[in-house]
């Protein structure tokens, strides 16, 4: 894409050009491995796009295997299939991208599907419930299944749908009234197909 930057100084390219060159020329010496060390820290959105778009088609048509270390979620969602999560030289979360953000208590499953801690602190009536499903099942309304089968309204804080390796993931925090059984909510979710667990609002204000 810089057929028409050949006679540019590196001075009058831009950012998003810079990086392209740079990846041209680790290109040049026909690599297995591609390692990118904060590929987008200093572009703007639509140029990250560009970029990003570059090396899902570099990995797809030339075989390569893309190494990416980022600190943006935005990046993990649009070009990865396995993440790994580090944090003071040690790894607490690895794997395949769908098999992670599965664990519903998992520090990456909160950082790519996560709802906002205010969303719902100090706003419900009754016990909150967070529940995540994919594939198949993010598109089906469990929520309002599971109201019919404990025989109560349940009502739906907020949530986030997120597409992550070809996966759908929603992740939803619904409040269970005090009339009803949280456990019970929690096995009927649970029989459908999907994960759940409970919220306590004081492990919502740690993560304010």
């Amino acid at each position: 894409g810089l057929a028409d930057a050949g006679e540019a100084h590196p001075a009058q390219l831009s950012g998003g050009m810079q990086q392209r060159v740079g990846i041209a020329r680790a290109l040049a010496t026909d690599p297995d491995v591609l390692l990118f060390d904060e590929p987008t820290s200093a572009l703007d959105p639509k140029t990250t796009d560009e970029i990003l778009d570059l090396i899902v088609k570099l990995r797809a048509h030339a075989k390569l295997a893309v190494l990416v270390i980022t600190h943006e979620m935005h990046v993990v969602k649009r070009i990865c299939d396995s993440v790994s999560l580090l944090d003071g030289g040690r790894i607490l979360e690895s794997g395949p991208l769908t098999d992670v953000v599965r664990q519903l208590d998992g520090r990456l499953s909160q950082a790519l599907l996560g709802i906002p801690p205010h969303a719902s602190v100090g706003h419900f009536p009754g016990t909150l419930v967070d529940v995540l499903s994919s594939g198949d099942k993010a598109a089906t309304p469990v929520v309002a299944h599971t109201s019919a089968i404990v025989g109560a309204e349940l009502n739906i804080l907020a949530g986030s749908v997120e597409h992550l390796a070809g996966t759908t993931f929603s992740h939803l925090r619904i409040a269970v009234p005090p009339e009803a059984d949280p456990q019970a909510v929690i096995d009927a979710l649970r029989a459908q197909g999907a994960d759940a667990r409970l919220t306590r609002p004081e492990e919502l204000e740690a993560r304010r």
